[in-house]
């Protein structure tokens, strides 16, 4: 009986300790780590956490929404100009041919676009908390959001 209440409270300590001793926060406000995010599309494999040690400017879009279309297709732009920013898109589209098309007619960036399916579409809207509209993060270099749906001359300030 000791000895399973000894085991109960070392592992409660333990739990409590190594909660307490992480300081690193993930969620996706400004001044918290950026949440994961890991995709595998026909377009390859893009993982946000590979582009760390730069800006990372990570919008998530779909054509049906005409303002985040738009702000894609402008940091987009500003992205191929800007050295030292990396602008990263993730379609929320209901079909990947009408996401190929819109990169075409909008001319965007290859190899920066990316579709997500219907199961990765549900776990990024909520661990990024697009539930009520679409958002564009300026992450540092650290990993850390420094700016929701920044404005061009913020970005022209990096």
């Amino acid at each position: 009986m000791t000895k399973t209440l000894f085991t109960i409270v070392t592992v409660a300590f333990l739990i409590v300790f190594t909660s307490v001793g992480s300081t690193k926060v993930v969620d996706s406000k400004v001044g918290h780590e950026a949440p994961q995010l890991e995709l595998d599309c026909k377009a390859g494999k893009m993982s946000l956490q590979s582009h760390r040690g730069g800006y990372v400017l990570l919008t998530f879009w779909s054509s049906g929404d005409a303002s985040s279309r738009v702000k894609n297709l402008q940091y987009d732009r500003m992205a191929d100009k800007k050295e030292g920013v990396v602008h990263l898109s993730v379609n929320f589209d209901r079909t990947e041919s009408l996401f190929e098309e819109i990169c075409k007619m909008d001319n965007l960036t290859q190899g920066t676009q990316f579709y997500c399916n219907d199961e990765q579409r549900m776990r990024l809207m909520e661990l990024w908390r697009q539930e009520n509209g679409y958002s564009t993060f300026l992450i540092n270099p650290e990993g850390v959001i420094v700016a929701v749906n920044p404005e061009m001359s913020e970005l022209q300030q990096i």
